[in-house]
């Protein structure tokens, strides 16, 4: 070996993240066990089968949301495609690699929760964080992972 040449050491492991919104959860899960009482309450009119699949629905969004951000070494991970005017709503799971993200915008907090739009060649999607210190974990994750993504903050 030459002077002055370091040999290359072992591979740096990327550590993964995964940030969960348990408030969202247990809120889906109540909304899901109500919808069920009432479907059985009311029994197979409109009602309750209306009840019946908001229970379900309610099931399903708590699911995606317990499995929350994932940053690994396959990508990135999230509960995809929320509604703007209420972010409850979601309609699936999105996964892609952490370079197609192109910026991130902080958005005005909603009910309490902090607002996230992320960009990039997949479009445009709302993530939610239960607190500021949990988006400021996943800003350091994708930032060690894309440090020239664009981060900013959205002004009325």
């Amino acid at each position: 070996m030459k002077a002055g040449l370091a040999a290359p050491g072992p591979a740096k492991r990327m550590k993964t993240y995964r940030f969960r919104n348990w408030g969202i959860v247990f809120l889906e899960l109540a909304v899901a066990a109500a919808a069920f009482w009432f479907a059985a309450r009311r029994g197979a009119s409109p009602v309750g089968l209306i009840a019946l699949v908001v229970g379900v629905y309610c099931l399903w969004s708590a699911f995606a949301e317990f499995r929350g951000v994932y940053i690994g070494r396959s990508g990135f991970a999230w509960p995809a495609k929320r509604l703007r005017w209420f972010p409850l709503v979601l309609s699936g799971r999105r996964k892609l690699d952490l370079e197609d993200v192109s910026e991130m915008t902080v958005a005005p907090n909603w009910a309490g929760h902090h607002i996230l739009i992320v960009e990039g060649g997949f479009g445009t999607d709302l993530l939610m964080f239960s607190s500021r210190e949990s988006r400021m974990k996943f800003f350091e994750a994708v930032k060690e992972r894309v440090p020239n993504v664009k981060i900013y903050r959205f002004s009325w």
